[in-house]
């Protein structure tokens, strides 16, 4: 469906008008390093067509005048580009007239609207790929963007940049009903919604992530007024969810911390200090106080469903996203038990792009000559220099804790010589 949106690509202008564009950003002020041109679709990269179709917009200032000028100045040219037609499993070349280039005020529109609809998908794909996510987590937010789809109330659609320059490249989407979106767009959304539905939500989800949904604060899939899961599954991840916590307490993993014991002579010196009353007087208007359990998997669980928003609403990151994994650390010695079971099923939904981006890296790294130890070792350090970037003081200083005093007399006359040279030369 988005293939068929048609895309202002580099093979689809004539060189005159790519250099036209990038003249015109020049002259708005853009950087050199920010100037874009129209790229050609990669549709086996993820998000490729949701980020080209993104750049029309982004470049419709530049482009159209451009356009313009050279339909304007070859009127009369019945072939000025040539374009691959496919028909199922035959490539066909057409020449395309001067008259019929670039994209019309419709077809800017329904990419808009477009890259409106898939915003909300491709941030997702972001998050799963970078974000530490559970697989609770995961599913919620993946139901939130079917709600979208199925509910179809409105879309955030960005205008097109007044210039071309860089400031106006940060536009704000306008809040547009769906009933005002083009019919393309609208099928676009049916499909979306129809495909979540089919892959993710008609069938019930594994045992260790019915445990994560009945445990998650990502959002209260449990309450009556979510429709998220069915009465039956509700009732398998409630079953499930204890289940978890009996095993965790039989194994001996929810054991807190021993309390700091007082003896019954200080404890009541100390009540009568404080001017409490060692017996309450009976109150029959009262409501009776909660049965006192010395089960802990039941002390847990209730104090579980107690926790107020106040408690976690520090680990909602701005992008809506809740941190699981930084909660339930916080949180691993009031709830031992729910900690230990959380261990146990916590995953983040595996997703092909973790691999295509260390094979990625593996490329960049690659060299022939290097043996497999060391180029793994690259590898691995180039996926995780993001996590830790050390100071070049703490690097000198980890060097000569490993390698100062360890050196023999040939390598340190060895570099003295690469030294030498080094300077005769220069």
């Amino acid at each position: 469906m988005v293939s068929q949106v048609p895309m202002l690509a580099h093979r689809h202008l004539p060189l005159a008008c790519t250099l036209s564009s990038l003249q015109a950003q020049l002259d708005a002020g853009v950087p050199l390093r920010s100037i874009i041109r129209p790229r050609n679709p990669s549709e086996t990269r993820w998000g490729g067509l949701k980020e080209l179709a993104d750049v029309n917009g982004v470049l419709r200032p530049a482009v159209v005048p451009a356009v313009e000028q050279y339909k304007i100045d070859h009127r009369n040219e019945k072939d000025a580009i040539t374009e691959t037609v496919e028909d199922g499993a035959t490539k066909e070349m057409k020449a395309v007239a001067a008259k019929d280039i670039g994209l019309s005020s419709d077809e800017y529109r329904q990419t808009a609207e477009l890259v409106g609809l898939l915003e909300p998908a491709f941030a997702l794909k972001e998050c799963f790929e970078h974000k530490a996510l559970t697989g609770a987590s995961s599913l919620i937010l993946l139901y939130r963007l079917k709600m979208m789809c199925d509910t179809k109330k409105h879309l955030f659609v960005k205008p097109s940049p007044k210039t071309a320059s860089l400031a106006d490249r940060h536009r704000e989407g306008v809040k547009t009903s769906f009933t005002e979106l083009d019919p393309l767009v609208q099928t676009a959304a049916e499909i979306l919604g129809r495909e979540l539905q089919q892959r993710l939500f008609d069938f019930r989800s594994s045992n260790s992530r019915c445990v994560e949904l009945r445990m998650s604060k990502q959002g209260d899939v449990m309450s009556s007024k979510s429709s998220m899961l069915t009465p039956e599954q509700k009732q398998f991840c409630e079953t499930a969810y204890l289940q978890a916590l009996r095993l965790a307490e039989s194994q001996g993993l929810g054991k807190k911390k021993p309390e700091v014991r007082t003896s019954p002579r200080k404890a009541l010196a100390s009540h009568q200090r404080s001017g409490g009353k060692l017996f309450e007087d009976d109150d029959d208007d009262t409501e009776q106080a909660e049965e006192i359990t010395s089960d802990a998997v039941m002390l847990e669980v209730g104090e579980w469903s107690r926790i107020s928003k106040a408690n976690y609403q520090q680990f909602m990151l701005e992008s809506g996203v809740f941190d699981e994994f930084a909660f339930m650390w916080h949180m691993r010695e009031r709830f031992p038990l729910h900690y230990a079971v959380f261990r146990r099923t916590a995953s983040h939904l595996p997703h092909e792009g973790n691999v295509e981006q260390v094979f990625s890296r593996a490329g960049f790294v690659a060299d022939p000559a290097s043996g497999t130890e060391y180029f793994s070792n690259l590898v691995m350090c180039g996926m995780n220099k993001k996590a830790w970037k050390p100071t070049h003081a703490a690097v000198e200083k980890k060097y000569f804790e490993l390698y100062r005093g360890n050196r023999t007399q040939i390598e340190a006359e060895q570099d003295f010589e690469d030294v030498t040279d080094t300077v005769e030369e220069a």
